[in-house]
């Protein structure tokens, strides 16, 4: 199949709005407070918070934890 640009565009939109909702869910599902995940991680709780807003793109070791979060839910 091939796409537009503008459906390209609006695919990789719609994946991009929902990302940091997905990342809010995963960290809600271990009962973890913004605060307690920033700690946990080692980052600002400023900084869980502009990333689940979509305000700020997630440094890699917030992606680390989210990921271990995930396999955890999965196992």
């Amino acid at each position: 199949m091939n796409m537009t640009r503008a459906e390209k565009a609006r695919r990789y939109a719609k994946r991009e709005l929902r990302y940091p909702a997905l990342l809010q869910e995963l960290r809600q599902s271990m009962g973890w407070s913004r605060g307690q995940f920033a700690a946990q991680v080692g980052v600002a709780e400023s900084t869980i918070l502009r990333v689940e807003r979509g305000t700020m793109p997630p440094p890699q070791a917030v992606l680390n934890a989210y990921g271990e979060i995930a396999e955890a839910r999965r196992q």
